[in-house]
């Protein structure tokens, strides 16, 4: 509070949250990536849209040896961590430790064991495939790897059997990105480790855990058994009960947020959420048709205080409403607690944003215009960018391409529901995508459905929100 926020991305790829968060939220922002061509497209997305990022080419070493680089608040590292040596996460851990400001966050993504361990074989065997490879393009390596891992499950490779994970995460890779397979599978470092091991590690530059990232993940009674969270709750210690916690629910990568210094989190989450606002970011019936797999059965969005909360979201333009407020809707089915719960899994779905400021500054508001004008040209050729950045949230919101190329075709002048449609056809179509006219038509209708949303959230003009086509 009282001044811009002081954010740093360590590895951040082609920049895009970097250049999403610098439009939708004011502040300094800073990137480090030792790849020339990460750099550059991070600078051409930030002169399209005059965010100011400082995206700075080098290693993590002589990023930490610079004389002008300043105390963040934020520290970001996503793809980072355990793809990557021991000696650069003893530089990460020494930026940190120099570089944080005392209740800063480390936002971090990291694979984790014993899920990743699945995992490791089949990463060692494409490693391996990739020293014999006669070309460097990481496109040809991938493909290469995977043909001949294909080729050990024809020949009976029991590590490979169609019903196994691996068989499986085999599947999986033949239909992923080859750039993702190159970064994930062909990585010389990738080093899966217990979250206790990790927690320790950053614990040397005075960081604690403080919770997941992944929203959920800290609603225990979605994820957990009955009898689960009993074990959980017998456990005092942060560390083994997290590590725990991936011997419960197992998964391969933990998307985790430390804190720096002996600042209480947990204690804060309802003062917080009280200070928030929150944006419905669908229309209320897609919201409701909504269900989450959670650990004791699905979690159906059509019940209490669920459809009291999207109910009150969804009226006045979706204009947007302050806890106290959804405490207030839903008083007569529930207390602050299990609204606070309600709301994380709106998040977590995407289906509703806590609002970074209903009024932004002026200056924010035309950067992000600018960035998004440029995304939206962008959806013609490629679907690379798939959010935009709110200046009402603050932040990106994932939005698909026909609904990016609906906005480039209001842009151009189509003013109906047919208009958009044809131009999106067209647009697809020359970029060699087959869609359906039937479903075609279903997605366009859903964009004007949510076109009140988008107003809400400033990805839209406020007068064709109201009045649609």
């Amino acid at each position: 509070a009282g001044r811009k926020l002081r954010y740093l991305d360590l590895g951040f790829g082609l920049g895009t949250t970097l250049n999403v968060h610098a439009a939708a939220c004011p502040g300094e922002y800073w990137g480090c990536d030792i790849n020339p061509l990460h750099v550059a497209a991070a600078e051409d997305l930030s002169r399209c849209a005059g965010t100011g990022i400082r995206a700075v080419q080098s290693s993590f070493a002589d990023l930490l040896e610079r004389s002008d680089l300043p105390v963040f608040d934020i520290v970001v590292a996503h793809g980072v961590w355990s793809w990557v040596s021991e000696a650069n996460r003893d530089v990460i851990v020494r930026l940190l430790q120099r570089h944080l400001a005392p209740g800063g966050l480390f936002c971090l993504n990291s694979l984790v064991l014993p899920r990743a361990a699945e995992n490791l074989s089949f990463q060692r065997l494409m490693r391996l495939h990739k020293r014999r490879g006669e070309t460097s393009n990481s496109g040809d390596l991938s493909a290469s790897g995977l043909a001949f891992a294909l080729l050990l499950q024809r020949m009976g490779a029991v590590y490979f059997a169609p019903d196994s994970g691996s068989g499986r995460l085999l599947e999986l890779a033949q239909r992923a990105d080859p750039g993702y397979i190159a970064h994930e599978y062909l990585n010389e470092n990738w080093d899966p480790a217990l979250f206790a091991d990790t927690a320790a590690s950053l614990g040397q530059a005075g960081l604690r855990f403080a919770a997941s990232a992944d929203p959920l993940n800290n609603c225990e009674e979605l994820r957990y058994t009955v009898r689960q969270r009993a074990v959980l709750d017998a456990i005092d210690d942060p560390a083994l009960r997290e590590t725990c916690k991936d011997f419960l629910r197992p998964k391969w990568q933990r998307y985790d947020v430390f804190v720096k210094g002996d600042g209480q989190v947990r204690p804060q989450r309802l003062r917080i959420a009280r200070e928030t606002r929150f944006v419905l970011a669908v229309p209320a019936a897609v919201a409701l048709s909504d269900e989450h797999p959670a650990a004791d059965g699905p979690v159906t969005f059509d019940g209490s205080p669920v459809r009291e909360i999207v109910m009150t979201l969804a009226t006045e333009g979706h204009r947007s409403r302050s806890f106290g407020q959804l405490v207030e809707a839903a008083r007569s089915a529930s207390g602050e607690d299990e609204i606070v719960r309600a709301l994380m899994l709106l998040i977590d779905h995407d289906l509703v944003h806590p609002v970074h400021d209903p009024a932004p500054a002026r200056e924010t508001i035309e950067a992000c215009a600018r960035l998004n004008g440029e995304i939206v040209r962008r959806a013609r050729t490629g679907d690379e960018i798939a959010v935009l950045a709110s200046p009402i949230a603050g932040h990106g919101v994932p939005i698909s391409r026909i609904q990016r190329l609906c906005l480039l075709a209001i842009r151009e002048g189509a003013q109906s529901v047919e208009a958009w449609a044809h131009f999106v056809q067209s647009a697809l179509r020359v970029d060699g995508v087959a869609f359906p006219a039937p479903e075609l038509l279903k997605q366009v209708l859903l964009f004007e459905a949510s076109l009140p949303a988008l107003a809400a959230l400033g990805l839209v003009e406020r007068e064709l929100g109201a009045s649609p086509g």
